[in-house]
């Protein structure tokens, strides 16, 4: 399965942006951006185990996940690898450069649930 039929539509915020900002939005996980490329991911966790006081002040960019992007036509199998080995909740995903969604752990346990992939024990059967 590609990342182009099961990925998510994005909200962003700018790498100069404060971490209240990000909170602000209501969003659990963001693609920070700077001067329209991807520079990387927050998720609401990180941003919220930033103490109240210095909210107004940090940047997002204090709080933030480098990962790698990927493709559309890359699998969800590459995802959860690139996620699980970054300790990430999400990997953007990047068209020509530009960014055209987003795929994270969540999405992956909805496909997951719904019998839309399979996943395989460590004895080979498909659970």
């Amino acid at each position: 399965m590609r990342l182009r039929d099961v990925m998510e539509k994005t909200r962003t915020i700018e790498a100069d942006k404060a971490i209240e900002d990000a909170l602000a939005l209501g969003c659990g996980t963001l693609i920070v951006v700077s001067r329209k490329k991807v520079a990387g991911v927050i998720c609401d966790h990180d941003l919220r185990s930033i103490p109240r006081m210095e909210r107004v002040t940090r940047p997002v960019t204090d709080v933030l996940r480098t990962v790698p992007s990927l493709s559309p036509d890359d699998t969800v199998k590459e995802a959860a690898n690139v996620m699980r080995s970054r300790d990430a909740e999400c990997v953007p995903v990047v068209d020509d450069g530009k960014l055209v969604g987003l795929f994270s752990v969540r999405r992956l346990l909805d496909l997951v649930g719904r019998g839309a992939l399979h996943v395989a024990d460590v004895n080979g059967r498909t659970v």
